[in-house]
């Protein structure tokens, strides 16, 4: 009877996890659309690079909170630690093998600029 309680347990905690990142992933639907309108609406104040990476769903340094939201979808988690240096954030990617893989493991910004990123 333990035994099946656990895997019960498990099992809801496994369909919690995928649940989530189905929600974030359905959230994030139809990229070329949100990425042609963040163009269109920001043309005049992005460089050719920027738009280059947004259009093909890249990330480069330097881009913005925003531009990095148009290019690959919103982050599953934001850990952020604030000192005397300025703000560090690290964005958590969706889970790998879930509804499509990612590219991006990880994005890591300081004062809101791509600063670095770490792939799958």
């Amino acid at each position: 009877m333990r035994n099946l309680q656990v895997k019960i347990l498990s099992l809801g905690l496994i369909v919690l996890v995928v649940a989530s990142c189905a929600s974030f992933e359905l959230g994030n639907l139809n990229p070329k659309s949100r990425r042609a309108k963040y163009i269109e609406a920001h043309s005049a104040s992005l460089t050719a690079d920027t738009i280059s990476a947004i259009r093909n769903g890249n990330i480069i340094l330097g881009m913005t909170f925003a531009e990095v939201v148009a290019s690959i979808g919103k982050p599953y988690k934001i850990n952020k630690s604030t000192g005397s240096w300025g703000v560090h954030e690290q964005w958590v990617m969706c889970a790998p093998n879930s509804f499509r893989d990612r590219r991006y493991g990880y994005v890591y910004f300081e004062n809101g600029k791509v600063t670095s990123w770490q792939s799958r």
